[in-house]
């Protein structure tokens, strides 16, 4: 799993894992406003982008919805006391040992440094004259040129392209299930399975 770094008033501090980063923000140690990095990501962002503070519990109470109290809900997914619903189906908590959310590491600079450069020379060869009098001359250009197109293309998609998260849910019968989630939503799953599994399962 990644590990979060939390910039506080100049002050990097960390590495954090989800869990305790949502519980250091809970206790107030850490505001939604404070930046947060985990390794891949160009520049630093708001905590709030990935943890969220339960605001006005009294009103769901009030309300009536606090009596299941969802801890994270998407698509195919639901979590809450007594009940983990994941798309490959139902977890008792009792069953799970650990959740964790892994991060791929994604290193934009050097691919679009690389994309830049073939832009370059892609152009240069469009543009400059070479001598392409025979069919062959006009063969080799073109493959070297569809060759250089295809190298980047893939080498800009790599670089545009968003980390890959998974969370890992280990089972106590050894067994583990995977859900793949953007990382703010993985980190976030992950956090509500550890709140509401079963001590006795760790």
């Amino acid at each position: 799993m990644s590990a979060i770094y939390v910039l506080k008033d100049g002050v990097r501090n960390g590495p954090h894992s989800p869990e305790v980063l949502g519980s250091l923000v809970e206790a107030g140690e850490y505001s939604l406003d404070d930046q947060y990095w985990i390794e891949g990501m160009d520049d630093w962002a708001p905590l709030g982008g990935i943890i969220t503070t339960e605001e006005a519990p009294a009103a769901e109470e009030a309300s009536g919805e606090a009596a299941g109290g969802i801890l994270f809900e998407a698509p195919g997914i639901e979590v809450r006391p007594g009940k983990i619903l994941l798309p490959c189906g139902e977890i008792e908590p009792g069953m799970v040992r650990h959740a964790f959310a892994q991060i791929e590491s994604v290193h934009r600079v050097r691919p679009l440094s690389v994309a830049i450069v073939l832009g370059v020379v892609i152009a240069a060869g469009l543009l400059v004259e070479f001598p392409r009098s025979t069919l062959a001359h006009w063969l080799i250009w073109g493959a070297i040129l569809l060759f250089l197109i295809v190298w980047w293309l893939r080498v800009l998609s790599h670089g545009l392209r968003a980390p890959k998260s998974v969370v890992a849910v280990d089972l106590t019968d050894g067994d583990e299930r995977l859900v793949v989630l953007p990382p703010a939503a993985a980190i976030k799953l992950a956090a509500a399975i550890e709140a509401v599994r079963s001590p006795a399962a760790s």
